[in-house]
Protein backbone atom coordinates (compact mmCIF):
# COMPACT_ATOMS: atom_id res chain seq x y z
CA UNK A 1 0.00 0.00 0.00
CA UNK A 2 1.40 3.27 -1.17
CA UNK A 3 2.54 5.54 1.86
CA UNK A 4 -0.08 8.63 2.69
CA UNK A 5 2.99 11.02 2.29
CA UNK A 6 3.30 9.93 -1.42
CA UNK A 7 -0.15 11.01 -2.42
CA UNK A 8 0.35 14.52 -0.29
CA UNK A 9 3.42 14.89 -2.57
CA UNK A 10 1.46 14.00 -6.12
CA UNK A 11 -1.13 16.42 -4.94
CA UNK A 12 1.64 19.45 -4.22
CA UNK A 13 3.19 18.72 -7.67
CA UNK A 14 -0.18 18.75 -9.02
CA UNK A 15 -1.37 21.46 -7.79
CA UNK A 16 2.15 23.45 -8.54
CA UNK A 17 1.74 22.57 -11.83
CA UNK A 18 -1.59 23.90 -12.12
CA UNK A 19 -0.68 27.12 -10.81
CA UNK A 20 2.44 27.79 -13.45
CA UNK A 21 0.43 26.68 -16.35
CA UNK A 22 -2.20 28.98 -15.32
CA UNK A 23 0.13 31.78 -14.47
CA UNK A 24 1.72 31.28 -17.65
CA UNK A 25 -1.59 31.22 -19.20
CA UNK A 26 -2.54 34.78 -17.18
CA UNK A 27 0.31 36.59 -17.99
CA UNK A 28 0.80 35.61 -21.74
CA UNK A 29 -3.04 36.87 -21.75
CA UNK A 30 -2.09 40.04 -19.77
CA UNK A 31 0.74 40.51 -22.34
CA UNK A 32 -1.36 40.35 -25.59
CA UNK A 33 -3.98 42.65 -24.45
CA UNK A 34 -1.52 45.30 -23.78
CA UNK A 35 0.08 44.82 -26.51
CA UNK A 36 -1.99 43.93 -29.14
CA UNK A 37 -5.87 45.14 -27.16
CA UNK A 38 -6.88 41.33 -27.77
CA UNK A 39 -6.82 38.30 -25.56
CA UNK A 40 -4.73 35.56 -25.71
CA UNK A 41 -7.14 33.55 -27.14
CA UNK A 42 -8.56 35.67 -30.31
CA UNK A 43 -4.28 36.71 -31.12
CA UNK A 44 -3.64 33.00 -31.04
CA UNK A 45 -6.50 32.56 -33.58
CA UNK A 46 -6.06 35.53 -35.86
CA UNK A 47 -2.45 33.75 -36.37
CA UNK A 48 -3.45 30.38 -36.84
CA UNK A 49 -6.06 31.80 -39.86
CA UNK A 50 -4.02 34.20 -40.70
CA UNK A 51 -0.84 30.95 -41.35
CA UNK A 52 -3.67 29.30 -43.94
CA UNK A 53 -2.24 29.43 -47.68
CA UNK A 54 -4.64 31.08 -49.57
CA UNK A 55 -5.48 30.93 -53.23
CA UNK A 56 -4.88 33.56 -55.82
CA UNK A 57 -7.91 35.05 -57.81
CA UNK A 58 -6.93 33.11 -60.76
CA UNK A 59 -6.79 29.95 -58.48
CA UNK A 60 -10.29 30.90 -57.56
CA UNK A 61 -11.61 32.22 -60.42
CA UNK A 62 -10.30 28.59 -62.07
CA UNK A 63 -11.90 26.89 -59.44
CA UNK A 64 -15.46 28.83 -60.49
CA UNK A 65 -14.81 27.42 -63.72
CA UNK A 66 -14.73 23.94 -62.80
CA UNK A 67 -17.27 23.75 -60.37
CA UNK A 68 -20.06 25.67 -62.27
CA UNK A 69 -22.94 23.13 -63.10
CA UNK A 70 -22.24 20.78 -60.41
CA UNK A 71 -24.24 19.95 -57.48
CA UNK A 72 -23.23 21.76 -54.38
CA UNK A 73 -20.87 19.01 -52.46
CA UNK A 74 -20.91 19.52 -48.51
CA UNK A 75 -24.63 20.64 -47.91
CA UNK A 76 -26.27 21.12 -44.88
CA UNK A 77 -24.99 21.59 -41.29
CA UNK A 78 -21.72 19.60 -40.22
CA UNK A 79 -22.52 16.10 -39.68
CA UNK A 80 -22.27 16.07 -35.72
CA UNK A 81 -24.51 18.75 -35.30
CA UNK A 82 -27.16 16.79 -36.57
CA UNK A 83 -26.38 13.71 -34.45
CA UNK A 84 -26.34 15.90 -31.29
CA UNK A 85 -29.77 16.85 -32.34
CA UNK A 86 -28.90 21.19 -32.33
CA UNK A 87 -31.12 21.23 -35.14
CA UNK A 88 -34.08 19.90 -36.75
CA UNK A 89 -35.09 20.47 -40.72
CA UNK A 90 -37.91 22.99 -41.03
CA UNK A 91 -41.20 21.99 -42.91
CA UNK A 92 -41.45 24.64 -44.86
CA UNK A 93 -44.80 22.43 -46.45
CA UNK A 94 -43.26 23.02 -50.20
CA UNK A 95 -43.35 20.96 -53.21
CA UNK A 96 -41.94 20.92 -56.38
CA UNK A 97 -44.24 23.68 -57.62
CA UNK A 98 -42.70 26.03 -54.24
CA UNK A 99 -40.70 28.88 -54.66
CA UNK A 100 -38.19 27.28 -51.86
CA UNK A 101 -38.37 23.86 -53.09
CA UNK A 102 -34.31 22.42 -53.07
CA UNK A 103 -33.72 25.06 -50.43
CA UNK A 104 -33.51 23.29 -47.27
CA UNK A 105 -33.81 25.17 -43.94
CA UNK A 106 -32.50 23.89 -40.22
CA UNK A 107 -34.67 24.75 -37.26
CA UNK A 108 -32.91 25.37 -34.22
CA UNK A 109 -35.22 25.89 -30.70
CA UNK A 110 -34.25 26.50 -27.07
CA UNK A 111 -34.74 23.46 -24.76
CA UNK A 112 -37.70 25.30 -22.95
CA UNK A 113 -39.10 28.31 -23.96
CA UNK A 114 -39.80 29.72 -20.39
CA UNK A 115 -37.05 31.97 -19.86
CA UNK A 116 -37.47 33.55 -23.42
CA UNK A 117 -36.39 37.15 -23.54
CA UNK A 118 -38.87 37.72 -26.30
CA UNK A 119 -41.94 35.37 -26.42
CA UNK A 120 -42.78 34.86 -30.26
CA UNK A 121 -40.15 36.08 -31.45
CA UNK A 122 -37.89 34.11 -34.72
CA UNK A 123 -34.93 35.03 -36.11
CA UNK A 124 -34.16 34.47 -39.68
CA UNK A 125 -30.61 34.06 -39.77
CA UNK A 126 -28.77 34.17 -43.10
CA UNK A 127 -25.12 32.49 -42.95
CA UNK A 128 -21.83 33.95 -44.03
CA UNK A 129 -18.98 32.53 -45.80
CA UNK A 130 -18.06 34.79 -48.63
CA UNK A 131 -21.04 33.84 -50.50
CA UNK A 132 -18.79 30.56 -51.29
CA UNK A 133 -18.95 28.86 -48.18
CA UNK A 134 -21.91 26.79 -46.44
CA UNK A 135 -22.31 26.67 -42.56
CA UNK A 136 -19.16 25.61 -40.49
CA UNK A 137 -19.11 24.57 -36.99
CA UNK A 138 -18.79 28.36 -35.59
CA UNK A 139 -21.53 29.12 -36.69
CA UNK A 140 -23.75 26.11 -36.37
CA UNK A 141 -22.47 26.58 -32.45
CA UNK A 142 -23.19 30.41 -32.73
CA UNK A 143 -27.08 29.53 -33.84
CA UNK A 144 -27.32 27.36 -31.01
CA UNK A 145 -26.69 29.40 -28.08
CA UNK A 146 -28.52 31.94 -29.83
CA UNK A 147 -31.82 29.69 -29.69
CA UNK A 148 -30.76 28.68 -25.91
CA UNK A 149 -29.20 31.77 -24.93
CA UNK A 150 -32.54 33.85 -25.86
CA UNK A 151 -35.15 31.31 -25.47
CA UNK A 152 -36.09 32.30 -29.15
CA UNK A 153 -36.65 29.98 -32.67
CA UNK A 154 -33.61 30.38 -34.98
CA UNK A 155 -34.35 29.57 -38.84
CA UNK A 156 -31.34 28.98 -40.81
CA UNK A 157 -32.06 28.41 -44.88
CA UNK A 158 -29.17 26.32 -46.35
CA UNK A 159 -28.49 28.40 -49.73
CA UNK A 160 -26.82 27.37 -52.48
CA UNK A 161 -23.13 29.44 -52.37
CA UNK A 162 -21.50 30.43 -55.83
CA UNK A 163 -20.62 28.50 -58.27
CA UNK A 164 -23.87 26.42 -57.91
CA UNK A 165 -26.29 29.72 -56.63
CA UNK A 166 -26.32 32.81 -57.11
CA UNK A 167 -27.73 35.86 -55.55
CA UNK A 168 -31.08 36.31 -57.83
CA UNK A 169 -32.24 32.56 -56.93
CA UNK A 170 -31.18 32.71 -52.98
CA UNK A 171 -33.32 35.90 -52.44
CA UNK A 172 -36.06 34.57 -54.61
CA UNK A 173 -35.91 31.26 -52.33
CA UNK A 174 -35.34 33.02 -49.19
CA UNK A 175 -38.05 35.01 -49.77
CA UNK A 176 -40.54 32.46 -50.45
CA UNK A 177 -39.23 30.96 -46.90
CA UNK A 178 -40.16 34.48 -45.52
CA UNK A 179 -43.83 35.37 -46.72
CA UNK A 180 -44.56 31.41 -46.29
CA UNK A 181 -43.49 31.92 -42.49
CA UNK A 182 -45.05 35.10 -41.85
CA UNK A 183 -48.24 33.72 -43.40
CA UNK A 184 -48.71 30.43 -41.10
CA UNK A 185 -47.52 32.39 -38.16
CA UNK A 186 -48.78 35.78 -38.56
CA UNK A 187 -48.58 36.25 -34.67
CA UNK A 188 -44.92 35.84 -34.38
CA UNK A 189 -42.16 38.91 -35.01
CA UNK A 190 -39.22 38.06 -36.97
CA UNK A 191 -35.99 39.55 -36.64
CA UNK A 192 -33.62 39.52 -39.67
CA UNK A 193 -30.14 38.67 -38.76
CA UNK A 194 -27.10 37.70 -40.92
CA UNK A 195 -23.00 37.86 -40.68
CA UNK A 196 -20.43 38.54 -43.33
CA UNK A 197 -21.97 37.86 -46.78
CA UNK A 198 -25.14 36.40 -45.25
CA UNK A 199 -25.36 40.27 -43.40
CA UNK A 200 -25.17 41.95 -46.52
CA UNK A 201 -27.84 39.25 -48.35
CA UNK A 202 -29.65 40.09 -45.25
CA UNK A 203 -29.54 43.60 -45.39
CA UNK A 204 -30.79 43.10 -49.52
CA UNK A 205 -33.36 41.34 -48.51
CA UNK A 206 -34.76 44.12 -46.25
CA UNK A 207 -34.37 46.69 -48.80
CA UNK A 208 -36.29 44.39 -51.05
CA UNK A 209 -38.93 43.30 -48.98
CA UNK A 210 -39.55 47.34 -47.37
CA UNK A 211 -40.22 48.01 -51.64
CA UNK A 212 -42.20 45.31 -51.75
CA UNK A 213 -43.98 46.48 -48.58
CA UNK A 214 -44.21 50.02 -49.58
CA UNK A 215 -45.31 49.26 -53.54
CA UNK A 216 -48.65 47.63 -51.73
CA UNK A 217 -49.04 51.07 -49.37
CA UNK A 218 -52.52 50.60 -51.02
CA UNK A 219 -53.37 47.74 -50.83
CA UNK A 220 -54.86 45.59 -47.80
CA UNK A 221 -52.52 44.29 -44.93
CA UNK A 222 -53.09 40.87 -45.87
CA UNK A 223 -51.52 40.95 -49.08
CA UNK A 224 -49.00 43.06 -48.14
CA UNK A 225 -45.26 41.19 -47.32
CA UNK A 226 -45.07 42.38 -43.67
CA UNK A 227 -41.41 43.88 -42.83
CA UNK A 228 -39.03 42.26 -40.16
CA UNK A 229 -39.14 43.77 -36.54
CA UNK A 230 -35.27 44.26 -36.67
CA UNK A 231 -32.40 43.54 -38.10
CA UNK A 232 -28.99 42.07 -36.87
CA UNK A 233 -25.94 42.01 -39.14
CA UNK A 234 -22.53 41.00 -37.40
CA UNK A 235 -19.53 42.03 -39.71
CA UNK A 236 -22.04 43.02 -42.95
CA UNK A 237 -20.62 42.94 -46.53
CA UNK A 238 -22.18 46.01 -47.58
CA UNK A 239 -20.18 46.70 -51.08
CA UNK A 240 -18.91 43.95 -52.82
CA UNK A 241 -17.23 46.51 -55.22
CA UNK A 242 -14.44 46.86 -52.28
CA UNK A 243 -13.42 50.25 -54.32
CA UNK A 244 -12.49 52.13 -51.19
CA UNK A 245 -9.13 53.35 -50.85
CA UNK A 246 -9.16 52.97 -46.95
CA UNK A 247 -9.36 49.31 -47.20
CA UNK A 248 -5.85 49.00 -48.30
CA UNK A 249 -4.95 50.57 -44.77
CA UNK A 250 -6.72 46.94 -42.79
CA UNK A 251 -5.85 44.19 -45.13
CA UNK A 252 -2.86 43.74 -43.31
CA UNK A 253 -4.84 43.96 -39.97
CA UNK A 254 -7.40 41.20 -41.28
CA UNK A 255 -6.26 37.70 -41.35
CA UNK A 256 -9.34 36.46 -42.77
CA UNK A 257 -10.31 38.35 -45.79
CA UNK A 258 -8.33 39.18 -48.84
CA UNK A 259 -10.38 42.01 -51.16
CA UNK A 260 -8.70 40.05 -54.64
CA UNK A 261 -10.69 36.99 -53.92
CA UNK A 262 -13.71 38.76 -53.08
CA UNK A 263 -14.00 40.52 -55.64
CA UNK A 264 -13.79 37.31 -57.43
CA UNK A 265 -16.29 35.49 -55.01
CA UNK A 266 -18.55 38.26 -55.72
CA UNK A 267 -18.54 38.72 -59.21
CA UNK A 268 -19.70 35.21 -59.67
CA UNK A 269 -22.29 35.62 -56.90
CA UNK A 270 -23.70 38.06 -58.94
CA UNK A 271 -24.43 36.25 -61.80
CA UNK A 272 -26.11 38.57 -64.19
CA UNK A 273 -26.44 41.45 -61.63
CA UNK A 274 -24.82 44.69 -61.79
CA UNK A 275 -21.77 45.09 -58.32
CA UNK A 276 -24.08 47.82 -56.88
CA UNK A 277 -26.92 46.61 -57.23
CA UNK A 278 -28.62 47.03 -54.02
CA UNK A 279 -29.55 43.38 -53.47
CA UNK A 280 -26.25 42.60 -53.38
CA UNK A 281 -24.41 46.08 -52.25
CA UNK A 282 -27.36 47.20 -49.92
CA UNK A 283 -24.88 50.49 -49.30
CA UNK A 284 -25.97 51.64 -52.94
CA UNK A 285 -29.83 51.03 -52.03
CA UNK A 286 -33.08 53.12 -50.82
CA UNK A 287 -31.70 53.31 -46.90
CA UNK A 288 -34.79 55.42 -46.15
CA UNK A 289 -37.28 52.42 -46.32
CA UNK A 290 -35.37 50.48 -43.97
CA UNK A 291 -37.16 53.60 -41.37
CA UNK A 292 -39.58 50.64 -40.03
CA UNK A 293 -37.27 48.03 -38.73
CA UNK A 294 -34.67 48.77 -36.60
CA UNK A 295 -31.18 48.10 -37.60
CA UNK A 296 -27.99 47.08 -35.36
CA UNK A 297 -24.54 46.44 -36.51
CA UNK A 298 -21.51 44.86 -34.73
CA UNK A 299 -18.23 44.26 -36.00
CA UNK A 300 -14.54 44.44 -35.14
CA UNK A 301 -12.15 47.84 -35.98
CA UNK A 302 -9.70 45.45 -38.14
CA UNK A 303 -11.71 44.55 -40.40
CA UNK A 304 -11.44 45.47 -44.17
CA UNK A 305 -15.34 45.55 -44.35
CA UNK A 306 -14.96 48.87 -41.37
CA UNK A 307 -14.99 51.87 -44.10
CA UNK A 308 -17.38 50.78 -45.98
CA UNK A 309 -19.84 49.83 -43.23
CA UNK A 310 -18.62 52.52 -41.18
CA UNK A 311 -20.28 54.81 -44.20
CA UNK A 312 -23.11 52.79 -44.49
CA UNK A 313 -24.08 53.66 -40.87
CA UNK A 314 -23.65 56.99 -42.00
CA UNK A 315 -26.15 56.49 -44.49
CA UNK A 316 -28.84 54.92 -42.36
CA UNK A 317 -28.20 57.73 -40.12
CA UNK A 318 -28.95 60.56 -42.66
CA UNK A 319 -32.08 58.33 -43.70
CA UNK A 320 -33.39 58.67 -40.14
CA UNK A 321 -32.98 55.11 -39.92
CA UNK A 322 -32.98 53.59 -35.97
CA UNK A 323 -29.46 52.22 -36.11
CA UNK A 324 -26.69 50.86 -33.19
CA UNK A 325 -23.70 50.72 -34.39
CA UNK A 326 -20.95 48.87 -31.93
CA UNK A 327 -17.04 48.06 -33.03
CA UNK A 328 -15.04 45.83 -30.95
CA UNK A 329 -11.83 47.75 -30.56
CA UNK A 330 -9.14 45.75 -32.58
CA UNK A 331 -11.27 42.72 -33.16
CA UNK A 332 -11.38 41.15 -36.42
CA UNK A 333 -13.75 39.76 -39.08
CA UNK A 334 -16.82 37.85 -37.48
CA UNK A 335 -15.34 38.01 -33.67
CA UNK A 336 -18.56 37.68 -32.61
CA UNK A 337 -19.34 34.10 -33.32
CA UNK A 338 -16.04 33.10 -32.42
CA UNK A 339 -15.51 31.65 -28.71
CA UNK A 340 -13.26 34.19 -27.55
CA UNK A 341 -13.93 36.49 -24.58
CA UNK A 342 -14.65 39.05 -26.36
CA UNK A 343 -17.28 37.57 -27.75
CA UNK A 344 -19.20 37.77 -25.10
CA UNK A 345 -20.10 41.61 -25.08
CA UNK A 346 -21.68 41.16 -28.40
CA UNK A 347 -24.59 38.59 -27.07
CA UNK A 348 -25.54 41.65 -25.06
CA UNK A 349 -25.79 44.05 -27.94
CA UNK A 350 -27.42 41.24 -29.80
CA UNK A 351 -29.89 40.78 -26.49
CA UNK A 352 -30.17 44.56 -26.26
CA UNK A 353 -31.61 44.61 -29.99
CA UNK A 354 -33.91 41.94 -29.87
CA UNK A 355 -35.48 43.11 -26.88
CA UNK A 356 -36.00 46.84 -28.69
CA UNK A 357 -37.52 45.19 -31.49
CA UNK A 358 -39.68 43.31 -30.35
CA UNK A 359 -40.77 46.24 -27.53
CA UNK A 360 -41.90 48.42 -30.69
Amino acid sequence: MAHPHLFRKIATCATAGFALVAGAAWAYDWYTRKKFNSSALAYEMNRYYGSFPRRSAQEEAAWFDEERGKERPNKGLPELAMKLGLATVFDDGSDVSSETYGLTTYCFKPSNFTSTIAPHTTILYIHGGAYVKGFNGYNTTFLTCLAHKFGVTVLAPDYDTAPYGDALTASRQITALYKQYRSSHPYERVILMGDSAGAGLALGLALQWAKEHNDYATSSQQTRIPVPEGIIVISPWVDTTLENPEISQLTFDDPYLRPELLRVDAHEWAGGLSQKDYRISPIYGNLESLSDSPVTVIMGSNEIFYPDVALFVDKLRNSRVEVKFHVAEAMTHDYALLPIPESRESFRWIKEAIERATSR
